[in-house]
């Protein structure tokens, strides 16, 4: 009987010692949210042209077992509006998020902050600062993607003029030389993501308008790209007149419902040009070359200079007298900032001979064949763009040149630098099946990019039903 008592009394000793001093086990100590951002904050002001952004966040602190949750605010410090907020959540210690609304040009802070989902006093925050330029046309036409064109085309132009981040089409129709032309203005096409629909919503305020070529951009600084028509035009309907003597227009997007047409009011024969910042001064100026003075005796060359409003003076430039130009472009070819005028121009007017030039820009808008490389391409050829483009990674852009011959047969030809004075012929080795399986009148515009997202650049007619296209393979183009 004791010993029956004394094993009671062990018993009811250790569970009143069990009641008494169990300790309480506090959870491990979260820790401190770190992470970082490309682009980042520690590179300094991040620059770029397009209208939105992809930041990837790593979160380099130990991940927190119930996840984050991170808000991202840009806001537009000219005028201090907050143009996107983003509230949302991760499981992941990587995530990708798309910053949107970067339509107008100027300067931007993007605040990111991170919290804890278990705590929410552990919490961090970083900002980045951006810079919002404005694309050239050279980079709107870059982006060109791969559509079947509507038939009978004249020219085009691909661009987002409603701001719904699909590619639109501007586009005017040819026309029969044999009968007088009855102005019917352009036409629209709206991208649906499968398809271009004619597009009746748009609305135009002047019909009696034409492009041989379409140079986009916004012009004015509203968030919208605007289209300004070169109207060099053969002679339809205009009597004894060798050619339409018309003025250069400005098509200005009323926030992608319809286009004003205002008019430069320089009448001539324009068939090449490009728009760019060409001062630096962040808005976009044009310059336009009339094509065959003895079309418009006495006209030049002009090189039209924006206020940031859209409105353009001319200003007096060395390339007014350089007689006769087929193509031209804005590119910044030698990367310091500015963009550089390439050209193919007709040096004298008793038979075709080429000269492809680049001229150097001033750092000022002016451009001269005294600050100029020539480069010699062969003369039975006839321009039909040209194109740049940085192929194998070197620093160095490539000169990628669609050509027709007397013959009518089409070909590409490459020209490869390592210095920027000296262009060689190198289509043998980065494009040897260079020849285009279509008749020239048919062949509609170029143009370079990864159509395809497969990481490989491709060169291509932008008309999707002419079934042209070539893709990199790293040391040369693949006919597909």
């Amino acid at each position: 009987m004791k010993h029956l008592f004394l094993c009671l009394a062990i018993i009811a000793t250790v569970s009143c010692s069990k009641t008494e001093s169990s300790p309480v086990i506090p959870p491990p100590e979260e820790e401190a949210i770190k992470f970082t951002t490309s682009p980042d904050n520690a590179v300094g002001t991040v620059t770029t042209s397009n209208d939105t952004l992809g930041v990837l966040i790593n979160i380099s602190s130990k991940l927190p077992t119930a996840g984050v949750n991170f808000s991202i605010e840009v806001k537009n410090t000219d005028n201090n509006n907050s143009v996107m907020k983003l509230d949302s959540s991760s499981m992941n210690n990587s995530f990708r998020v798309k910053v949107n609304s970067l339509f107008i040009k100027g300067n931007y802070t993007l605040d990111i902050k991170i919290t804890s989902k278990n705590k929410s006093t552990n919490t961090s925050s970083q900002a980045i600062k951006i810079i919002k330029t404005l694309k050239s046309s050279y980079d709107i036409f870059s982006a060109s993607q791969w559509l079947p064109m509507p038939n009978g085309f004249a020219s085009f132009a691909q661009f987002d003029y409603n701001r719904d981040g699909a590619i639109d089409v501007l586009e005017f129709q040819g026309y029969d030389l044999r009968i007088p032309y009855t102005w019917p203005g352009p036409n629209f096409y709206k991208n649906n993501g499968t398809s271009l629909v004619m597009d009746n919503s748009v609305t135009i305020n002047n019909k009696r308008i034409f492009a041989e070529e379409i140079i986009n951009g916004d012009f004015d600084n509203d968030g919208y790209i605007d289209a300004f028509l070169l109207t060099g035009m053969d002679g339809a309907g205009c009597g004894n007149c060798k050619e339409e003597l018309i003025p250069m227009y400005l098509l200005k997007n009323n926030k992608g419902t319809g286009f004003s047409v205002d008019s430069l009011n320089f009448k001539g024969v324009w068939e090449a040009g490009a728009s760019a910042d060409i001062d630096g001064d962040s808005d976009l100026d044009i310059i336009a070359f009339s094509l065959h003075h003895e079309y418009a005796e006495g006209l030049i060359n002009r090189t039209f200079i924006n206020d940031g409003k859209g409105n353009f003076s001319y200003k007096a430039n060395d390339i007014d007298t350089i007689r006769w130009v087929d193509h031209a472009q804005l590119i910044d070819m030698n990367k310091d900032g500015f963009p550089d005028l390439v050209i193919n121009n007709v040096p004298t007017g008793n038979y075709y001979s080429n000269r492809l030039s680049i001229l150097w820009n001033n750092k000022s808008g002016g451009f001269s064949y005294a600050n100029s490389i020539d480069i010699n391409v062969p003369n039975d050829l006839y321009f039909i763009q040209l194109l740049a483009h940085d192929l194998d990674g070197d620093g160095f852009k490539e000169l990628v040149l669609p050509m027709l011959d007397f013959n009518g047969k089409a070909q590409v030809l490459i020209y490869r630098t390592t210095d920027n004075k000296s262009y060689t012929n190198s289509t043998n080795t980065i494009i040897p099946n260079n020849q285009i399986s279509l008749t020239p009148q048919v062949i509609g515009p170029f143009s370079i990019s990864d159509i395809d997202g497969n990481g490989f650049i491709d060169l291509f007619v932008i008309d999707k039903n002419k079934n042209q296209r070539w893709e990199w393979t790293g040391s040369s183009f693949l006919k597909k």
